[in-house]
């Protein structure tokens, strides 16, 4: 641990060296993400194109996905922060184990999951939606989905390990290819082309399992080629010491609890705006897939704390982890705000391409107007929120993710969707906007564990290393 620290203005803008090294992580890491953003929404937009309970029924099915993502976050999420640490430290064998034990999780995982989508399908959708048009939908959708979720874990564990050690080139040279596959198979299989049926929602399942198998082969290959820092030695997940093991059981299950009370927190704001209105969920949904584009830069900003802020700490060079910090805190800053002007010129043009109503496509443009408020405050805490990920707080990061979102927007919005309608109406915009507001002054709590410094740790040695005392002041 360090002794409490405190931000400072003079070391914000970083020199030429920080940002060579910041964009080349992160733009590979940026553009992947845009990739992986249209696996979602390419779906979404041509199964909009069919009609509007279509496309809320493939939404509702991807909820149960977004749950297991949520699980996959919180294993990738505590294997990162340590390989980018053993990365920093030099430490090979330590990060193939690494590699070994989250697939090893993650092959667990994803046979779990496809398992209950066999036994139980319809009960999962209906969690969420009572519509029988958008339930049947669903169902088509998820009678085929449910076989990606194995290649998909392990496509995941593979391509957050390899952004944990900078190699985030490959995973955007496989995003592309398969993205461009899922695009493809989604014209042929929605809307029936080249003698293929019209299968609608179950077409872009269809596509979407094709296109994860073929990412899963190409990440097995590239692995196996030598390449990587990581081999296909999953055996290696059995050499781990006793102190390995334990301290990853205590990153990776407070992160896998944090990650899945905090996917199961938005799924409840997702639940109580279908109480407040279920008409205007075709709306929602064109705000969330819009915004999978904006938000792409989270990814690029994780990855460049791996690197900018993990390995850092990892090789003993806590002074430049704690500069970097603050850099990607004030490069952040500058890209919420581009972001911002980006989500105003979309806002307007995307959703007159879905085929819902017009009254539906005017929330929708209201609603994106809306979150562009809070998109500078979202990049800062998420900036802080990995930070304190990469140096091993996973403490403060479980208290200001999982556990204020249940405390404070989850009740919140049950309260506007159950009780205020008892009185008078409310809208799906106020409704927004208020629990958006209250989910994001969060931020401030954040900046309050980063000041205390619990996240300036080397997870790679046996002893604690005194750290020199923090920079100015603010």
């Amino acid at each position: 641990m360090c002794a409490a620290g405190s931000l400072s203005l003079r070391p914000l803008i970083g020199d030429k060296k920080f940002y060579r090294e910041a964009l080349a992580v992160m733009l590979p890491v940026t553009g992947q993400q845009l990739l992986t953003s249209l696996y979602g929404f390419t779906d979404n937009l041509m199964v909009g194109m069919v009609d509007a309970a279509a496309l809320s029924g493939v939404t509702v099915a991807n909820k149960v996905f977004f749950v297991f993502m949520g699980i996959f976050w919180g294993i990738t999420g505590a294997g990162g922060l340590l390989l980018s640490q053993y990365f920093g430290a030099g430490d090979k064998k330590s990060g193939q184990i690494i590699f070994a034990l989250q697939h090893v999780a993650g092959i667990f995982v994803g046979l779990a999951f496809t398992i209950l989508l066999l036994l139980a399908p319809e009960q999962m959708l209906r969690i969420f939606v009572k519509d029988a048009a958008t339930v049947g939908a669903g169902l088509g959708y998820m009678e085929l989905i449910r076989f990606s979720y194995l290649p998909a874990g392990i496509s995941m564990v593979t391509m957050f390990s390899l952004r944990s050690v900078g190699q985030s080139k490959v995973p955007f040279y496989v995003g592309f290819l398969t993205v461009s596959i899922n695009i493809f198979l989604n014209w042929v299989f929605i809307f029936g082309k080249l003698g293929q049926p019209a299968m609608g929602a179950r077409g872009a399942a269809l596509a979407t399992l094709i296109a994860r198998v073929i990412e899963m082969v190409f990440y097995i290959l590239w692995v196996a080629s030598g390449k990587s820092w990581f081999s296909w030695n999953i055996a290696a997940a059995g050499q781990a010491s006793k102190r390995l093991l334990k301290m990853v059981a205590a990153k990776t299950f407070p992160l896998i609890a944090n990650e899945f009370l905090w996917t199961m927190g938005t799924n409840m704001l997702f639940w109580s705006y279908a109480r407040i209105d279920e008409y205007s969920l075709p709306a929602l949904v064109i705000v969330e897939q819009s915004m999978q584009f904006v938000y792409v830069m989270f990814g690029g900003m994780s990855a460049g704390v791996a690197i900018l802020v993990g390995s850092r700490l990892g090789a003993g060079r806590f002074d430049e982890a704690r500069t970097n910090s603050r850099r990607l805190m004030f490069l952040g800053s500058v890209i919420g705000l581009i972001l911002m002007a980006i989500a105003l010129l979309i806002s307007g043009p995307l959703p007159g391409f879905f085929n819902v109503s017009d009254k539906l496509k005017q929330t929708a443009t209201l609603l994106i107007r809306l979150q562009t408020v809070f998109f500078i405050p979202q990049l800062l805490y998420t900036i802080i929120f990995f930070i304190l990920r990469a140096g091993g707080d996973i403490r403060s990061a479980f208290r200001l993710d999982a556990l204020y979102t249940w405390l404070v927007p989850i009740p919140v919005a049950v309260f506007m969707a159950t009780v205020v309608p008892n009185f008078a109406p409310i809208t799906i915009v106020a409704a927004y906007m208020i629990s958006q507001a209250v989910l994001n002054a969060k931020l401030m709590a954040a900046f309050k564990y980063y000041r205390k410094e619990h996240w300036m740790q080397n997870l790679t040695i046996n002893h604690e290393v005194p750290l020199p005392a923090a920079e100015g002041s603010l």
